[in-house]
């Protein structure tokens, strides 16, 4: 046995572990077992000869008995823990002959020898000699209660039992030093088996404390922009691309071995350094990685060790496959797919994650998932290496659904030294933000097909627009708004018992108490934030004018049992409780002959009911019928839609004159504004383009007319602030404008659109004589010498290339150096573009533009502070700046 000595030397040069090298199976011990072995069959006459032709015999198949009947066993007897290897042949008692026509003259007479032996020795047979004597049974009776298999078997120590002859004995030869080899071998696999249990239960443990800890380290901190989340998700993503003990495309592991192993974990460890999370880790992160890294030289050891016993398969262990299973087993892809936040709804996550680990194929779960990220990753990659065909690659990423957020929020919180991070920032973010419009306007259009959306997503919907990448989306609305309900459960237990009335008030004060509702000061009532669902529930202040505030305190009602809607009664919402069947608000049973009598609340105002009579009294001041029970009924969820637009459009409005009191038609970015104002615009144009104005009618005349008003609105929004929305165009707007004059106009703004999204950019090179005469170049920041202001330049011609109506408009003929001079396209600090003549720039290099940083990735990498210019992405376009 050379691998005995071949196996000690590996030990010795792997540097294991000492309890490991004790726990090792000594081949040395068990060569000079197999020694005895040996000897003692000789001593007994069955040469290798014999026992090859007797194991030969044995081999046929069972089903050959009747045959050819196979007299030849080698068994066991005893228990698991403590038994006796044997061996077993038939005689037939008419002649003394062994049972096997196949077997030679020569292995016949001696098997008849050791029978004629068995009945010299019968009479002294002793049990205490176990191992020493021959045994005998009379028509092939086996003493079962002592067979270690206890039915039918093979000839490796498995006892077959077969219908022999009646006039045949049974002749069983007992093997010592068999036993001893077995002892030995039990007791050598028992430790070696120990040994993985402890290892693999201290390995676990490792895996599921590094668990918890990255699940801490890597949560998501409201209002943090870096965090370790998006770190660790890089290092997971790395660490499943390198494929070290499995792959995700295999269910069979050991198509990796150790040197597999071993060279795949360093190109991780590689990629780990290139990616430069190691620079951004926090402390605590780093430690957890040190250990990440220790669990995986870990698994490698335990690999080799596995390697070096070449009999693993014939010692029963099944140390692979619990090697295996540890490494794939679900539990762990289960850990990898949590590592994501934002699933799409398809998958019901939530419930997936509270099921049984073994009833979801997490492997493919995570597989799935981790293809998106990439396919995502791909994309973005692309979007920023040329600006050709950026709608179709922006629609493949929104086609992932939400799927692709985690994603996204990676490479828009990419570390500051990031070789393109103002682009990489700058475009996930467009992208995050076409996704979430998608998301929004596809509710919107699921209620307009008169499909069931529940009220928190409709008002949720506005909040995606202007969501970026803060909490508040559609989950974390519906999230919060259960939480509530559960802190009112908790803070009043006795809510689920008490009558509609008394749990109305309850929630009421509740919400007023906390400040969950309402606004704070008059001063601030317009102000555009008071119109978003999932920023009143997410923001500290809670402000929130009072359609917002009825339907929060609607939605948390409904939770705790009440039958509560928004009612639109004018100037004002409020909330109408109905209630229940064949009972009554105060909690008793309803005469069948009496009308059911709801009741109004104000949480925007008080925890109190409003009587009836005020809100007649208050209708018929308005010179409103009193009897009018539209506006003391529910109202529908396309109805607080369409509202909040109005009002969304009012705050807009208010905000723009505030910031340009003189009058004029500024753009609507020059007004620093949370949440931003062309967003917000743009999802109300949305509502009340899609949704239409019940207030005018409900004709398909009235509503062509109503979408006709906003249709302008929104496309020149479109063009100039959302233009990678052309998809959303295509698929929800173009249909509702057919058989309309509109139709066609809008066919060819979206057939302009994708065609110049693919034609390739002018070359514009400084190698010519009359553009070498262009002073300034791409990336330089300026000051407007007339009017002040900050810009970049993002372009230019060597002369004005204006229109001749806009050069006259401008006066270009006044400058100084008239329309026969060098124009540049540049990006405004208030995000306006502009053409301005070289004279009436003066180039400045401030130590960083902050004014222009969030949006400057639309065309720049980063800001370069040696130069103190911005680094161009456009050089297909501007190839020499």
């Amino acid at each position: 046995m050379k691998f005995a000595h071949a196996f000690e030397e590996a030990l010795k040069e792997e540097d294991y572990p000492a309890h490991w090298v004790q726990s090792a199976i000594s081949y040395r011990q068990l060569k000079k077992c197999i020694k005895n072995v040996r000897q003692e069959l000789s001593g007994i006459g069955l040469s290798p000869d014999t026992l090859r032709q007797l194991w030969q015999s044995a081999e046929a198949p069972v089903a050959q008995a009747s045959a050819s009947i196979q007299p030849f066993q080698y068994t066991f007897a005893g228990d698991v823990t403590t038994f006796q290897p044997k061996l077993v042949f038939v005689v037939d008692e008419r002649d003394g002959n062994p049972i096997d026509a196949s077997l030679s003259p020569e292995t016949r007479a001696y098997l008849l020898n050791l029978a004629n032996k068995q009945e010299e020795i019968k009479s002294t047979r002793s049990r205490n000699s176990v191992g020493e004597r021959i045994y005998s049974n009379r028509s092939g009776n086996t003493n079962s209660e002592n067979n270690v298999t206890g039915g039918h078997m093979g000839t490796l120590g498995r006892e077959v039992l077969i219908d022999y002859p009646e006039a045949s004995r049974r002749v069983e030869v007992p093997l010592r030093s068999d036993s001893e080899f077995f002892r030995l071998l039990n007791l050598e696999l028992s430790e070696l088996n120990a040994l993985q249990l402890r290892e693999q239960a201290q390995l676990v443990v490792e895996i599921s404390c590094l668990g918890k800890d990255i699940s801490k380290l890597a949560r998501p901190s409201q209002g943090l922009k870096r965090t370790d989340l998006y770190a660790w998700r890089d290092i997971f993503s790395a660490y499943t691309d390198a494929k070290i003990f499995f792959s995700t495309a295999e269910r069979d592991i050991f198509h990796r071995n150790s040197a597999t192993a071993q060279k795949q974990l360093q190109v991780f460890s590689s990629r780990i350094h290139e990616l430069g999370v190691l620079k951004t880790l926090k402390k605590e992160s780093r430690i957890a990685l040190d250990r990440f890294l220790r669990i995986n030289l870990t698994l490698l050891r335990n690999l080799k060790f596995l390697e070096l016993n070449e009999f693993d398969k014939q010692t029963a262990l099944g140390a692979g496959q619990t090697f295996a299973d540890l490494i794939a087993a679900d539990s762990f892809a289960s850990r990898l797919a949590k590592a994501f936040k934002y699933w799409d709804q398809k998958h019901n996550i939530q419930a997936k994650f509270a099921d049984n680990v073994a009833k979801v194929d997490w492997k493919d779960v995570f597989s799935n998932r981790h293809s998106i990220d990439r396919a995502t990753s791909h994309a973005i990659d692309a979007i920023l290496a040329c600006q050709i065909g950026r709608v179709e690659k922006f629609q493949s990423i929104v086609g992932f659904g939400y799927d692709a957020k985690d994603t996204l929020l990676r490479h828009l919180n990419v570390d500051d030294d990031a070789e393109d991070v103002l682009a990489r920032r700058y475009y996930s973010d467009v992208v995050l933000g076409c996704l979430h419009r998608t998301m929004a306007v596809e509710e919107w259009a699921k209620l307009k097909d008169s499909d069931s959306v529940p009220l928190e997503r409709a008002l949720a919907a506005y909040d995606m627009f202007v969501l970026h990448d803060r909490d508040g989306d559609f989950e974390d609305t519906t999230s919060r708004l259960d939480e509530l309900a559960e802190h009112i459960r908790l803070e009043h237990p006795e809510v689920e018992e008490q009558s509609p009335r008394n749990k109305a008030f309850t929630i009421a004060a509740y919400l007023r108490r906390h400040n969950l509702i309402g606004i704070r000061s008059d001063p601030n009532y317009l102000d555009l934030q008071n119109n978003f669902i999932g920023i009143a529930l997410q923001d500290e202040d809670h402000s929130s004018l009072p359609l917002i505030s009825a339907a929060i305190y609607c939605c948390i009602a409904q939770r705790l049992g009440l039958d509560a809607q928004p009612c639109g009664f004018p100037f004002h919402v409020i909330a109408i409780v109905k209630p229940p069947e064949q009972g009554t608000l105060d909690g008793r049973a309803r005469d069948s002959a009496s009308p059911p009598e709801s009741m109004y609340m104000d949480p925007f105002r008080s925890a109190s009911e409003v009587p009836i009579k005020d809100l007649r009294a208050q209708l018929a001041a308005m010179g409103s019928d009193a009897s009018n029970s539209a506006y003391l009924s529910a109202s529908p969820t396309t109805e607080m839609v369409l509202r909040t637009s109005r009002n969304i459009m009012s705050s807009v409005g208010r905000a723009q004159r505030i910031a340009n009191p003189h009058g004029g038609h500024p753009h609507l970015t020059t007004v620093s504004t949370f949440p931003e104002l062309d967003s917000a615009f743009y999802a109300a144009l949305w509502a009340s383009l899609l949704l239409g104005s019940p207030a005018a009618g409900n004709g398909p005349a009235t509503a062509s007319l109503e979408r006709r008003q906003f249709l302008p609105y929104i496309v020149r929004h479109f063009e100039t602030h959302f233009p990678n929305d052309v998809f959303l165009l295509e698929q929800h707007i173009v249909p509702l404008f057919q058989n309309l004059d509109e139709y066609r106009q809008l066919q060819e703004t979206v057939r302009e659109k994708r065609a110049g999204d693919t034609m390739q950019k002018q070359i514009k090179r400084r190698t010519t004589e009359v553009s070498k005469h262009v002073r300034y170049k791409v990336g330089q920041v300026f000051r407007h010498k007339r009017y002040g202001y900050m810009a970049v330049i993002t372009g230019w011609d060597v002369e004005c290339g204006a229109s001749e109506p806009w050069i006259a408009q401008m006066q270009v003929h006044e400058l100084a150096r008239g329309r026969h001079q060098s124009f540049y396209h540049v990006l405004v600090e208030d995000r306006s573009v502009r053409y301005v003549a070289e004279e009436n720039i003066e180039i400045i290099t401030p130590e960083i533009p902050h004014s222009l940083m969030a949006f400057a990735g639309q065309h720049f990498k980063r800001w370069d502070r040696t130069t103190r210019s911005f680094v161009s992405n456009i050089r297909d376009e501007y190839p020499d700046d």
